[in-house]
């Protein structure tokens, strides 16, 4: 429609004599730009790598293979794909094309692959995800295979920007909702603005405060998506001594499993 209502203005500018305005640029547009910016900021840096070591192990093929040339051209190789899927994940997510399967499943076995994780950060200090003890244990019917993908998410965020302390489990608010939390005990830099964390594409807030492992600023909006999906809604709380990121189901979910 926007480029019919283009068009229908450059015809009757045309026929006044009278050049058409300029089109002001819609979120659309601005959303395109920036993607397009992240897709150059992301894409780069891995393909520059792999493309090297293949041409280095290409030079150096009659006196072996080097190791490290090879790691480095799969992790770059892996990299690519993680984005890949990412986009993927969230345009379906976002079109409705994603259909969730959903099965009654322990609320602790979600976070059993989480607890697991053990990276360093951005930082580049080793740190390691735990189970909270008060962790409520029930059955819940929900897509769990969707719920670990934005877990995931919320955990390898703490891991990156987060504080030494990341913590994960489940609690009933007051009105017997379900919430999945990660929390850690850093805080928001005060170049992040809260509402944007939501937006796709937007990396804390400006591209330009960000690490070379920053993503493409999809892993909360999808975990919002799928949230949503679930029917129930997501949320960043930033204190001065934690952050929380929380997945809030409704309490039917528990009552039907």
């Amino acid at each position: 429609m926007a480029v019919l209502a283009d068009l229908g203005k450059a015809v009757v500018a045309a026929l006044e004599g009278v050049p058409p305005k300029p089109a002001v640029q819609t979120e659309d547009e601005e959303a395109k730009t920036t993607f397009i910016t992240l897709i150059g900021h992301e894409l780069r840096t891995p393909l520059t790598i792999l493309c090297g070591s293949l041409q280095l192990l290409e030079a150096t093929a009659d006196s072996g293979v080097n190791p490290k040339l090879m790691r480095g051209a799969r992790k770059s190789t892996e990299q690519l794909v993680r984005l890949v899927e990412a986009v993927i994940a969230f345009s379906d997510a976002s079109t409705g094309e994603l259909r969730l399967n959903e099965r009654r499943c322990e609320l602790r076995d979600l976070f059993a692959e989480i607890t697991d994780l053990q990276l360093p950060g951005s930082d580049g200090i080793l740190k390691s995800v735990s189970l909270d003890e008060s962790s409520l244990a029930q059955l819940i019917l929900l897509d769990p295979e969707q719920i670990k993908i934005a877990l995931n998410a919320l955990a390898l965020n703490a891991i990156n920007h987060g504080g030494q302390d990341i913590k994960v489990g489940a609690r009933p608010d007051a009105e017997g909702n379900i919430e999945l939390y990660v929390t850690d005990n850093g805080n928001l830099g005060e170049h992040v603005e809260l509402a944007k964390l939501y937006e796709p594409f937007v990396v804390g807030g400006d591209i330009n405060h960000r690490g070379t492992q920053g993503g493409l600023g999809l892993g909360l909006p999808l975990t919002r998506k799928l949230v949503e999906l679930h029917g129930g809604d997501f949320e960043v709380r930033s204190e001065p001594d934690i952050t929380s990121a929380i997945i809030r189901l409704p309490v039917w979910r528990t009552e039907i499993a």
